[in-house]
């Protein structure tokens, strides 16, 4: 069970990561970063969320 919970959250991860840089190419992120010098809050949500899931993933699908 753990495995196939591990599988799920690393294509979630996946997915969120894939979607949070897809963002940050968007013009609006792009001019806010010109301004503030940072993304917006959901670009970077989207990227840390996807790359925690994609760890926790890694870690469940090593329990035995």
């Amino acid at each position: 069970m753990a495995r196939i919970l591990g599988t799920i959250a690393i294509l979630v991860g996946v997915a969120l990561l894939v979607l949070g840089i897809v963002s940050t190419q968007k013009t609006g992120e792009k001019v806010v970063g010109e301004m503030t010098g940072h993304y917006t809050n959901t670009t970077v949500w989207y990227i840390v969320g996807g790359v925690a899931l994609i760890a926790g993933g890694f870690g469940l699908r090593r329990i035995k």
